[in-house]
C-alpha cells in the first residue's frame, strides 16, 4: 500500500472512524461457487444477484448486524454508518449494507423465522461483488490503528484465497432433498379470508379495491437443507430472476423473485409493475395463447392496472419531468407468467433512496389498494404473518445514496429439515377463493422444485 493511502487511513483513525474498508480486484469466475465453498462462514452468509446477471454479491461474516430494521427509520442507521465508515474514494468497489426488511413490522413473525422474521441488515467483513467482467473483494474491519487494520485485512484476504482455491479444486454437487411431508397451512382459514375480502371490496362502505392475501406450504425433508444447494437449483431453474439468500444462524431466507421494487442510481429511480398471473403452456403455441389471454383478461388487467396507477402516482412525487413507461407486456418464468410494465424517471435530488422505497413498499402487487387500508386488512385477516416474505431485499450504498431492492416473493424460510414456502395472490371484486388457491399452488412451485425437484 502506498504511503498516501496509509496516511489517509491514519487521518481516518485520528478523526474517530470505526469501520475501515478496502477493496482489491480478484479472479472469480463463479461467485455462487465461492458462496458454496465458504463453509467457515455458514450461518452468516448473503447472496444476491439481479435478473440480467450483471451484478452478483456474496458476503460473509457480519462485522455488525441490525436486527428488526425499520424502513421508516433505517436512513438514520445508514447515515450513522456513513459517518463512522472510511474507505478511499479511489477504491473501485465500495462497501455496502446488505439485507432486507420485514413485510410488516407491526406483526410478529412465526417461530420458524428465528432471528430473521423482523428483518436483518448487515455490514459484512468480506463482500465479493461481480459486475460485468470485474470481480472485487471488499474487506471491512474495526481496528485501533493502521497496523491492526492491515493484519485483519491480510487475514480476510487469506480466507478469500482459500475459498478461491477450493472453487478450483472442488466440483460442486447439488442433490435434491427427499421430502417426507408436505402440508398446506391453514387452508380453511385462508379461503374464509378470501371470501371475506371479496365481500369487503364489494361493500360500498369500504374503499378497498384490491388486497393481496398470502399463505404457506410447509415441507419436511429427511436431511438438513443448505442454502447453497437450493441456490444452485434456483440458478438452473429460474435464471432470469433476482436470486437471494440470507443466513442467520441455523435459519435462512431464500428465493427467486421476478419483481424489482426500486433501483436507485445517482440520477434515476426504476421500478416495475408486475401483477396478474397465468400458467405456462406445454407447447410454444399453447404458451402464446395463455399469454394473449392474460393480456386481454378483465380480472387480471384490472388487477395489474391498480398496481400501475399506484406506482405512477408514487413515482410522481419522487421524480422530475414525469416518468417513462412501456406498453404492457408479459414476463415469463418457468412455472408462471405475469403482466409487466417497467417505469423509470429522473430522481429528485432531495429524495433519499430509502424514502422512495418506503413510499413504494408494499406495492399493490403485495399489499393492495388503498395501501394503508389493505395492509391493515392483511394484518387483521391473513391467518399467518409473513416475516420477510414480500419485503424489500437487496443492498444500500454507504458513501452514496444508491441501492436496489427486489420484492421478496417466490421465497421460503428454512431451518434444518423444515421449509415454509410463501405465495400470495391479488383479491379483487370478482375473485373466486378456489381459483385463488390454485394460483398460489402454482406460485409455490419455483421454491418447491428448488428444494425437492420435480416430485
Amino acid at each position: 500500500m502506498n504511503s498516501t493511502v496509509t496516511k489517509e487511513y491514519q487521518q481516518a483513525f485520528d478523526s474517530g472512524k470505526s469501520y475501515f474498508s478496502t477493496c482489491e480486484e480478484i479472479v472469480c469466475g463463479d461467485v455462487l461457487a465461492l458462496y458454496a465453498v465458504a463453509e467457515t462462514a455458514k450461518g452468516a452468509r448473503y447472496f444476491w444477484r439481479n435478473p440480467d446477471q450483471t451484478m452478483t454479491i456474496a458476503a460473509f461474516h457480519w462485522l455488525i448486524d441490525y436486527q428488526a430494521p425499520s424502513l421508516a427509520t433505517f436512513d438514520a442507521i445508514q447515515n450513522d454508518v456513513k459517518k463512522n465508515h472510511y474507505q478511499p474514494e479511489t477504491d473501485a468497489c465500495q462497501a455496502l449494507l446488505l439485507g432486507g426488511f420485514a413485510f410488516d413490522t407491526h406483526r410478529a413473525a412465526q417461530d420458524e423465522w428465528g432471528q430473521l422474521g423482523s428483518g436483518l441488515f448487515v455490514l459484512p467483513e468480506i463482500m465479493i461483488k461481480q459486475e460485468g467482467t470485474k470481480t472485487w473483494a471488499v474487506y471491512t474491519v474495526t481496528a485501533a490503528d493502521e497496523a491492526e487494520r492491515l493484519t485483519k485485512v491480510a487475514a480476510l484476504h487469506g480466507q478469500v484465497l482459500l475459498w478461491l482455491a477450493a472453487c478450483r479444486q472442488e466440483k460442486q454437487t447439488s442433490s435434491y432433498a427427499v421430502m417426507t411431508d408436505q402440508v398446506e397451512v391453514a387452508v380453511p382459514e385462508w379461503l374464509q379470508a378470501v371470501d371475506a375480502t371479496v365481500q369487503a371490496i364489494k361493500d360500498p362502505i369500504t374503499d378497498l379495491t384490491k388486497v393481496v392475501l398470502a399463505r404457506q406450504m410447509r415441507l419436511t425433508t429427511t436431511d438438513t437443507m443448505h442454502s447453497e444447494t437450493v441456490l444452485a437449483h434456483l440458478n438452473q431453474q429460474q435464471p432470469s430472476t433476482y436470486l437471494f439468500a440470507l443466513e442467520q444462524g441455523d435459519t435462512f431466507f431464500i428465493g427467486a423473485t421476478p419483481e424489482r421494487l426500486l433501483k436507485g442510481t445517482n440520477e434515476y429511480f426504476e421500478t416495475v409493475s408486475i401483477a396478474g398471473s397465468a400458467p405456462r403452456g406445454q407447447t410454444e403455441a399453447e404458451d402464446q395463447v395463455l399469454a394473449e389471454g392474460l393480456l386481454s383478461d378483465p380480472k387480471n388487467t384490472h388487477e395489474h392496472q391498480v398496481v400501475v396507477d399506484r406506482l405512477a402516482h408514487a413515482l410522481s412525487t419522487l421524480i422530475e419531468d414525469g416518468f417513462h413507461s412501456e406498453k404492457r407486456s408479459v414476463i415469463k418464468n418457468r412455472d408462471i407468467q405475469h403482466l409487466f410494465v417497467p417505469l423509470k424517471g429522473k430522481r429528485k435530488p432531495a429524495v433519499s433512496f430509502l424514502t422512495a422505497v418506503q413510499k413504494l413498499h408494499p406495492t399493490p402487487a403485495l399489499g393492495g389498494e388503498p395501501k394503508e387500508a389493505a395492509v391493515q386488512w392483511i394484518r387483521d385477516h391473513e391467518p399467518k404473518s409473513r416475516g420477510m416474505y414480500g419485503g424489500p431485499i437487496g443492498w444500500l450504498g454507504i458513501q452514496e445514496d444508491t441501492g436496489e431492492f427486489a420484492v421478496a416473493i417466490r421465497s421460503g424460510v428454512v431451518t434444518k429439515n423444515e421449509a415454509t414456502l410463501y405465495a400470495g395472490c391479488g383479491i379483487v371484486a370478482d375473485s373466486q377463493a378456489l381459483a385463488e388457491q390454485q394460483e398460489t399452488r402454482l406460485k409455490f412451485q419455483p421454491m418447491r422444485r428448488g428444494i425437492i425437484g420435480d416430485v
